[in-house]
């Protein structure tokens, strides 16, 4: 299921703590039109196991299941959100996981 919506109607999210490691990927968009703009997803990890997904530079946000299927909904979210302006040349999708230390 993918949503656009407006940061202050979003719906809040309990996002759970889930590790120290970072991992990003960079996809291209396949379509002929190219705009030198790369747009910036922060993406979390439910503590259900789904990932939500959140534009930092516009509003747009989706979530999905596994990652395979939040990849598909971005793409998709990103397509709907430029359906009538260019859209952007790639979408990195940044995966940060936080992690809480004790000291000891």
């Amino acid at each position: 299921m993918t949503r656009i919506t407006q940061k202050n109607q979003r719906k809040s999210v309990n996002k759970k703590p889930i590790g120290a490691d970072k991992e990003r990927l960079v996809f291209h968009r396949i379509s002929g039109d190219s705009c030198a703009m790369e747009i910036v997803f922060s993406v979390m990890q439910e503590s259900d196991g789904g990932y939500v997904a959140e534009c930092l530079s516009h509003d747009i946000f989706t979530q999905g299941n596994t990652w395979e299927e939040l990849r598909s909904n971005v793409r998709e979210a990103v397509s709907a959100y430029f359906f009538d302006q260019p859209k952007p040349a790639t979408v990195r999708l940044h995966l940060v996981r936080d992690e809480l230390l004790a000291s000891a």
